[in-house]
């Protein structure tokens, strides 16, 4: 006799509203549903006893959107990528012998595998080279191995750092959380409406520095030390507080802990800042005091 199987125990909810997803429908619709039930079952359902159990219960239900959404994040790269998703990260800085092994392998891919080598590719492919082949070895198409230690050390190099990498997505695309597949998490990135925008900024800060007769950004940039936080303002999130408000008092941020903001409070925290943070549930709208 088979032992019944029971279904899981899931948290009491009640339906808030019903979601309206932001984007229509596009030629990307085999992946984004499976990102659109994530955000519907995030947004649309809240707890209905605030009690111990149902808590515990609501948090393993978040763990388990995060799963599936690292997941879906994984397939993504894996699958649209592959060994190409090297193609998206900043170029090393600060990495040595990086030119000389870079002009050293180039010379050997040509002599050696009589290859027609773009030196601009195979720079970005030796740059990520972790993410594209094995520790001790690159392939050629024509069966030619190229082993190498300077690769080992190349990869073992943990303290270069990368160029930011400045994504232009077009409608279909900017839905995804690119910045958190698993190759650009840890990584800077930044997001520009198209090429153009990028140029614009780019000659803003050009003349910007001519003007000042004096070495400046490229581009506008911002003090994030000048910054306002509210934090945890419904007081549902403890440990959050606990974990930023240290940090925030170090670094003499200004801001509010606790308490929900008031109209000129928001006002005066997006008007007279360079950067606006707020940590706590939901997106605050809900909590503004308006006198």
């Amino acid at each position: 006799m088979h032992d019944e199987i029971h279904p899981p125990i899931l948290p009491k909810y009640k339906i808030l509203r019903d979601w309206s997803c932001p984007w229509g429908s596009t030629a990307l619709d085999e992946v984004p549903p499976a990102l659109k039930n994530i955000l519907k079952e995030d947004y649309s359902r809240e707890l209905e006893e605030n009690t111990s159990e149902q808590q515990q219960l609501w948090w393993n239900h978040r763990k388990t959107l995060n799963q599936r959404l690292r997941q879906l994040l994984r397939g993504i790269e894996e699958s649209w990528f592959g060994s190409w998703k090297c193609l998206l990260l900043g170029e090393l800085l600060n990495c040595k012998n990086f030119e000389s092994l870079l002009e050293h392998l180039v010379k050997e891919l040509r002599s050696e595998c009589k290859l027609e080598v773009n030196e601009g590719l195979v720079r970005v492919i030796l740059g990520g080279t972790r993410h594209v082949c094995g520790r001790e070895k690159l392939k050629c198409k024509k069966d030619c191995y190229i082993a190498k230690q300077a690769l080992i050390e190349l990869d073992a190099d943990k303290n270069s750092k990368r160029e930011p990498i400045i994504l232009v997505l077009d409608y279909e695309l900017q839905m995804l959380p690119w910045e958190n597949i698993p190759i650009l998490r840890q990584l800077e990135v930044y997001r520009m409406p198209s090429v153009s925008s990028i140029s614009a900024l780019g000659d803003t800060g050009s003349r910007s520095q001519k003007e000042a007769g004096r070495k400046c950004p490229s581009f506008p940039s911002i003090d994030p030390l000048h910054a306002f936080y509210i934090l945890n303002p419904d007081g549902t999130v403890p440990e959050c507080q606990n974990e930023f408000e240290i940090w925030f008092k170090e670094n003499n941020l200004k801001g509010n802990t606790g308490l929900a903001p008031t109209q000129k409070l928001w006002a005066s925290a997006l008007e007279k800042h360079d950067l606006f943070i707020y940590i706590g549930h939901g997106s605050d709208t809900l909590l503004i005091k308006y006198h």
